[in-house]
């Protein structure tokens, strides 16, 4: 189901008129570099600054980072990002990522980057993804000029320095890198140089990167990089995207709401958002302990986010009800009363909000107004053939019954 979401993000239509092409010349080389450059942004858009990402093996890759962007930005998984797509052959892969690999990399550091950066709307946060042979440079690059990219994504390969990982640990950086690798036992070709390097980074754990290793053996040689992509994507903007959590559980165990003001405070400090909790945060958490019926949790998120109700998700008639008639089913005779009479004033009349007001009445043992708001529920339900106009004449039924009896 993963992967198959993965593949169908990346068969998605490219816009041409989003896609730019350019060549350099790779100086102390007689090697050009063609670039494909995903724009996410209109010409209109003179202000804002993208991410770049770049991918080595664009002729392979390149629309997969594109359909990344266009199938999750949507999600607020990632901010939206420019894409530049290196292209080339096997044979002179092989030498700008081994023989020729200083000149390349001077290339990317003072003419690639450059270039991007000064002819397009790029800023300064910098991803490079390679796989197979590619992987080996990216990670030989990610330790060797450290301050280039600020994430470092390799599939299928890694290159093995215990000297470069020391003078790594020894710099002092203008940032702290991520470094996402990955590889599948089923490559039986470079899966030994990936595990070699985990060895050594778990032995020196340099403390100047953040780094992870995750073995996918689900995957295959050819398979890989297109997961690997997006994997390393989310783990270098692992705390992007608005928090939503499974259980109640889990947003204890997590540190509950200290740990929530902290994540929002981190996350609007690295990416310049608001650094208060979310609305989809606290709507999610107030959704988790309605569908659990967990009555305590749901007291606290209302009375903890009650600012979140004044909010657009919630003006309606089909909201007012939902909550009054959950404050209803735990005996808060007052909450549901607020609740049903806001939608009643504020929203379209319904006979549910005439019912649960009926009921609401009722439990405080005011009958007079219960069996107001009963028969409102009846006459209005029987004018509009309410699909629950039996249960309206039967609460209505009873509460006369309990009326009678009364007097």
């Amino acid at each position: 189901m993963y992967r198959s979401l993965l593949l169908f993000l990346c068969s998605l239509i490219l816009f041409a008129e989003q896609i730019d092409t350019f060549s350099l010349p790779i100086n102390g080389t007689t090697l050009n570099q063609s670039c494909q450059i995903y724009l996410p942004y209109g010409k209109e858009d003179k202000k804002k600054t993208y991410p770049v990402l770049y991918i080595l093996d664009g002729q392979y890759f390149f629309k997969n980072g594109v359909a990344i962007q266009n199938g999750l930005q949507i999600t607020d998984v990632f901010p939206e990002m420019i894409v530049v797509g290196l292209t080339t052959t096997r044979d002179v892969r092989n030498q700008l990522y081994f023989s020729k690999r200083k000149a390349f990399t001077e290339f990317i550091e003072k003419q690639l980057i450059p270039y991007v950066e000064t002819n397009y709307h790029a800023s300064d946060d910098r991803l490079l993804f390679g796989w197979e042979n590619g992987a080996f440079y990216s990670s030989y690059i990610l330790f060797e000029k450290s301050e280039l990219f600020r994430c470092v994504i390799s599939s299928n390969g890694a290159e093995l320095s215990e000297e470069r990982i020391k003078n790594f640990a020894s710099k002092k950086l203008p940032f702290k890198p991520y470094f996402f690798f990955t590889n599948t036992d089923r490559d039986i070709y470079t899966y030994r140089f990936s595990e070699s390097l985990y060895k050594a980074l778990k032995t020196h754990q340099p403390k100047n990167l953040h780094w992870t290793y995750k073995k996918r053996n689900d995957e295959y040689h050819g398979s890989l990089p297109i997961v690997a992509l997006y994997d390393g994507l989310r783990y270098y903007y692992q705390n992007f995207p608005e928090l939503e959590f499974r259980s109640i559980d889990e947003f204890n165990r997590m540190g509950g709401l200290n740990f929530l003001a902290q994540y929002y405070k981190e996350r609007g400090s690295r990416f310049g958002f608001s650094q208060e909790i979310s609305d989809g945060s606290k709507n999610n958490l107030i959704f988790i302990a309605w569908i659990t019926n967990n009555y305590p949790s749901f007291k606290f998120f209302m009375n903890e986010f009650k600012d979140v109700l004044q909010t657009k998700r919630y003006a309606s008639s089909y909201w007012q009800n939902r909550l009054g008639q959950f404050y209803l089913k735990h005996k808060n005779s007052d909450k549901a009363i607020e609740f049903f009479k806001n939608g009643l004033e504020k929203y379209t009349v319904t006979p549910m909000l005439y019912n649960g007001l009926g009921k609401a009445y009722l439990l405080k043992k005011n009958m007079k107004a219960g069996l107001k708001y009963l028969e409102k529920a009846v006459t209005l339900g029987t004018q509009e053939k309410d699909g629950h106009l039996k249960t309206f004449i039967s609460d209505l039924t009873e509460a006369r019954k309990r009326y009678t009896d009364l007097n």
